[in-house]
């Protein structure tokens, strides 16, 4: 039994020192890390580069009112939606309160191809639209 116990001694003794030298080295490591992690600079670079200047082209003036005007409303929105009779209901005030033409457009008619198409430009053409320079 005698020999179990000075064995049983020796193994807690070892495991002692082990974990000593180990919290030991630890420290060690600690002190000698944090000295040299203060002295290093660390550069964090954009992956996306240097972004471009970018010009800025101001809106087009604000109508005095719609007297006169020719309105395009273009029907981006779901068909059969609650906004078509929105629209609707809209013309005939726009109309009301000066607006020479209302008309409504169909997106999907226009896929492939520019929203303004000849048949506006031929209007814009025909009216003095100063408010629209880039499309004459």
């Amino acid at each position: 039994m005698r020999t179990g116990t000075v064995r049983e001694e020796s193994m807690k003794a070892k495991k002692g020192i082990l974990l000593f030298l180990s919290g030991v080295s630890a420290l060690v490591f600690i002190v000698l890390t944090s000295g040299t992690a203060q002295a290093e600079t660390i550069r964090a670079l954009d992956p996306r580069g240097i972004p471009p200047t970018v010009e800025r082209i101001p809106l087009s003036p604000r109508l005095a009112g719609i007297q006169g005007a020719r309105i395009y409303i273009v029907m981006s929105w779901p068909t059969n939606s609650a906004f078509d009779s929105v629209v609707k209901d809209l013309v005939p005030l726009l109309k009301e309160r000066g607006a020479k033409e209302v008309t409504i457009k169909d997106a999907q008619k226009h896929l492939g191809r520019p929203i303004i198409d000849a048949e506006v430009r031929a209007i814009i053409r025909k009216t003095e639209n100063k408010n629209a320079p880039g499309l004459r």
